[in-house]
This record gives structure tokens, sequence and C-alpha cells, in this order.
């Protein structure tokens, strides 16, 4: 028998029969069946089968013959046959037909994830720009349904993403590979509005950013930038600071010798530390070299010094020229202000602290 999509697995009957005593008096027997069809039933009397238009009816199971059986034991046999099918629980690839099923077969919202076994549906088997945004629930895809690798820049239309498409904390530096991220990817001079939150080090201008805490990188040489409000470098270290005298430095040995900068844009900030013994050092102190950037042009500050006597009779200031330090009596532009004569054999002290422009 021919059957309109998929035959079922297997068709089998039930039959029930029941058996009577004929007497050839009684015309009426009653099966257990709620039967109205003479059809629906077969009657045979000692082994021949009945006419079910002519030899009996039937109603409610009661049957009645035109004319009564003869006697016999069980020679009276009533047949009815029930149509059983079994259908299974789960259709194999198999047995469906091609193009069998379609999108109007399949009524909305019928086939659910829990409904589709992992790894039933492949890429091959989705036509491209087959699933698109309304199709996709919320939350309905996260990093777990995605392999590494499987969504690149050429799978992204321009202007797909944006700021409004990504919750907060939801890319960081773990989820980005290495250059990933270049100005292709990114349109020309784009504006971010709202708050910002780096997990990480930023490099600025080719920079490589910091393997260790988090910050912004400059480039190791400054890149000026001619517009006054933007911040084009920044830089922490430190210097050593040395001792000019016009006699010559001598044996004269350091205890301490420190010195620290940060530079921000074009400003400098420095501070030094000096402890020293004169030795056989003489003369007047010239000049303090090391500073770590060449000053743009003069600029000053004060001096502070313990251990020193005799002709240091007022403030002391300084005076910043290319990467020298100069420093003089307040007030008299006298660049000799300090004599080794006027040290201490030992504990000589001199700090100074400011900053200057480059």
């Amino acid at each position: 028998m021919a059957y309109i999509g998929n035959s079922p697995d297997a068709i089998q009957n039930s039959i029930e029969i029941t058996r009577f005593n004929g007497n050839a008096a009684c015309t009426q027997f009653q099966i257990p069946q709620d039967v109205d069809d003479a059809k629906a039933i077969e009657v045979l009397v000692n082994s021949v089968q009945q006419d079910p238009d002519n030899s009996y009816t039937v109603t409610n199971g009661l049957i009645t013959f035109s004319e009564a059986p003869s006697v016999g034991t069980n020679n009276v046999t009533v047949l009815r046959r029930t149509g059983l099918t079994y259908t299974r629980t789960q259709i194999d690839v198999g047995d469906i037909l091609p193009n069998a099923v379609t999108t109007i077969a399949i009524a909305d919202g019928s086939i659910t994830a829990a409904k589709i076994a992992n790894g039933t549906i492949v890429t091959a088997e989705i036509a491209d720009g087959a699933v698109t945004g309304p199709k996709l629930g919320l939350t309905a895809i996260n990093a777990n349904n995605i392999v590494d690798g499987a969504v690149t820049g050429a799978k992204i239309a321009l202007g797909t993403i944006t700021g409004d498409d990504i919750a907060t904390g939801q890319i960081t530096g773990n989820l980005l590979t290495a250059n990933c991220v270049s100005g292709n990817n990114i349109v020309s001079s784009p504006t971010i509005t709202g708050n910002v939150t780096i997990n990480g080090s930023l490099g600025i201008g080719g920079a490589t950013p910091a393997s260790s805490g988090f910050g912004i990188t400059f480039p190791g040489t400054q890149v000026a930038s001619t517009d006054a409000n933007t911040l084009d470098d920044y830089e922490e270290g430190t210097w050593t600071p040395t001792l000019v005298f016009s006699g010559g430095a001598g044996t004269l040995s350091y205890s301490e010798r420190s010195g620290l900068y940060t530079k921000i844009g074009r400003t400098v900030y420095f501070n030094m530390r000096l402890v020293f013994s004169k030795g056989t050092a003489s003369g007047t102190l010239d000049n303090i070299t090391g500073l770590p950037f060449s000053a743009s042009s003069a600029n000053g500050g004060g001096v502070y010094v313990d251990g020193m006597s005799g002709a240091i009779t007022g403030a002391l200031e300084w005076t910043a020229q290319s990467t020298i330090l100069y420093v003089y009596m307040a007030g008299t532009g006298n660049a000799s202000a300090i004599n080794a004569t006027n040290m201490a054999a030992s504990s000589n002290v001199l700090m100074i602290s400011g900053f200057y422009i480059v």
C-alpha cells in the first residue's frame, strides 16, 4: 500500500474472537464489543462465513440472525479485527525524503534548542543570510557557542556592532588577539561617548604597551604635537648628578648620589641629592652635569646645602642651561658661589629640586 510522506514502521491487526453454541432456535447473540456495523465483524456458522447484508445485523454488539444457527458446540464464531499502528519517537535522516519538510510545514516555536542534538546543524547546512538579528533571541549566542576564530572581520558588516550592542565589561584584553584591532578596523577619528574602561595598558603612536601594570605608553622618542591641548610625552627615570670644580674634582667621593625626574610634555620635574667628601677637590663649583633633558632656556629655583660655611652668606639659586645646572648666590648672578675651601672634609649635603622647560 502506498503512503503520502513516509510509511509508518509497522501496521498490525489485533483479532478479537467470540464463540457461541447454536441450538437451532436462538437468533440473537451478544458480543462484548460495542459494534453497530455488520461489516465491522466477520461471522462464521459451522465455518461458513455469513453475508453481512442478508444473514445478520448488529446493534450495540447484539447480533441478530435472519435464521437461527444449527445445533453445535462453538459452531458460531465472531471475529473483530482492530488495526494498530506503531510509530517511532525519533525520525532518522534516512526516513525523510528530500524537501519533505519545509518551513511552512513547521509551526512557529515548535523547534527549540532542547530538540536539536549537539552538532546537528553545521555551517554547510545554513544558507548565506539565513540567520539574521531578528531570528536570534537576546543572550542566545555567548562565548561558549562560538569556536575560536569563527567570527572574523569579513563576516561583520560595517556599522553592525555599535556601543549600544556591547554590554559593560564584555570586551577585555583576553578576548582580543594581538593586532586584531587596527586602523583599518576603526573609522577615521571615531567619537566615543560615555565612560571607557581599559583593563590593560594602552600604547600611543606605535609604542608597545607595557607588560606590567596598567597605564599609557608613549614612544621612546617624543613625537611632538603642535596642538596646545595634546599631551604628547610622558617619561619617568633617574639621572646621575656630577659636581664639576674649576680646579678639578681630585679625590672627591660620594656617599649618596641620586637623581629622579618626571617629564610631562615639555616640562621636566627633577630632584637630586648628594652627600660627599671633598677630598682634594679645589676651586669653585662651576656646575652640576647630568640633567636628563636639555633645557630650552634659562630656568631657576632654590638650593639646599649643609656642611658648608664661609663665603655662603645668602640664599643660593640654580639655573639650567642645556643639561647643566649652575649654582649661584641669589641676586648677584655670581656663578662661583660655592668654593671647595668652604666645604667640610666629609658629609657635605647638596639638594636641588625644581622643573625646567625643554
